[in-house]
């Protein structure tokens, strides 16, 4: 059984790479490392991290010397992270890992990228309003588009990894990625939504291209965001749910439409990288598990998506996982994820998992190597007899 831990490159580094894969090895008992190879921005509190104990992070970063020159088709260069030392950084500690006899996992953010969408903002989402969300690029521009297929490439040739795990591949909604936000009053749950939908040109395009009239639907939205975003939320028509019946019946059936070509938009790129994956041999695509919800909110068709994934990440809530397992295809395995600093004892954390591996679990993924304490992996390697069984 799969037992991995997600894991920042730069904890492995600062504690010196065989010490950090002798705790998760032999201390944790794991047997997989999902190590991050393009990341977002935040602020890390690393409590067994030698060198340092706070890390104020980039906005947006490749974990590897990656070659300008390389992503020639795009638009979009790469930044190489400042902790990227030298030019077999990270392609050494996946060496390394699996040297040991340690399976690993290519851990690959994409739409979440402060950083680039601050530097091609023509590429960012964009609402009606035309506001440019700079924490998330739209997945509809074709230049990003292209560098994520590069990215993947990149990534599978310098790793060879045995899975990889796939993160924002797909629209991020409204709210996603604020910086310190100053939101001090309420947005209703439609207002936001509507805020969330990139109505960029690109996707307006698209839109018009399979019939929807999008230029009226982006000034049809606009119009209705600029006279119910100041009224008071108890004052407002737009405080009721996001349902289907009020999808299908609003803007005369055309955001409807819209939401149909926004998730064939999302769904033929996870698509597309998943086919790049697929021709490098027999590597898992693994990602968070998908329901109804996600249609909406992520832009990706669950009956497109859904097959091509072969572990479906979810959290540690036993009896929804075999319900959740029921809507993949044969084979695919449901992956728990927990963070063991969330548990006050041992036992607390060794009886969930427990629980749910009876439940149906195919395997476990833990986060986060840095971000735990050591009595944390002492933990999980008296809870290893679950996956070592």
């Amino acid at each position: 059984m799969k037992a991995s831990i997600y894991t920042y490159p730069w904890d492995l580094a600062d504690e010196g790479l065989d010490a950090a894969l002798d705790n998760i090895q032999h201390v944790a008992g794991l047997n997989d490392v999902a190590l991050a190879t393009s990341y977002h921005t935040a602020t890390y509190f690393l409590p067994h991290n030698p060198v340092r104990k706070l890390y104020y992070g980039e906005d947006g970063m490749t974990l590897f010397q990656a070659d300008p020159a390389r992503y020639e088709s795009t638009a979009i260069k790469p930044r190489v992270s400042e902790v990227v030392d030298r030019p077999d950084y990270l392609e050494r500690q996946a060496e390394r890992i699996k040297e040991r006899g340690m399976s690993l996992t290519a851990w690959i953010v994409y739409a979440y990228d402060h950083y680039l969408a601050r530097k091609y903002p023509d590429l960012a989402q964009q609402d009606a309003l035309g506001n440019r969300h700079m924490s998330h690029l739209c997945i509809g521009a074709p230049d990003v588009r292209q560098y994520f297929l590069t990215l993947t490439e990149d990534i599978l040739e310098r790793l060879n990894p045995d899975a990889v795990h796939l993160e924002s591949l797909n629209f991020l909604p409204f709210g996603h990625g604020f910086s310190n936000p100053k939101v001090l009053t309420p947005i209703t749950p439609w207002c936001s939504f509507l805020m969330g939908l990139c109505m960029c040109d690109h996707c307006i395009e698209a839109a018009s291209a399979d019939g929807v009239d999008g230029e009226a639907l982006r000034s049809d939205v606009a119009r209705y965001l600029n006279a119910e975003l100041p009224n008071l939320p108890s004052q407002s028509e737009s405080v009721q749910p996001v349902t289907p019946t009020r999808l299908a019946a609003a803007f005369g059936g055309q955001l409807r439409a819209f939401l149909e070509v926004r998730s064939g938009i999302g769904s033929s790129l996870f698509e597309d990288v998943v086919r790049t994956i697929r021709s490098r041999g027999d590597i898992a695509v693994q990602a968070n598990h998908l329901d109804q919800d996600d249609e909406i909110a992520l832009g990706l068709s669950v009956g497109r998506v859904a097959p091509l994934i072969d572990q479906s990440v979810t959290g540690p809530i036993p009896d929804a996982i075999k319900p959740m397992k029921r809507r993949l295809t044969t084979g695919a395995k449901m992956i728990v994820q927990a963070s063991p600093s969330a548990f006050d004892s041992s036992d607390a954390l060794s009886d969930m998992l427990t629980a749910c591996k009876r439940g149906g679990a195919g395997g476990f993924a833990f986060y986060n190597y840095g971000l735990m304490r050591v009595e944390h992996l002492r933990w999980l390697g008296q809870a290893s007899g679950l996956w070592k069984e």
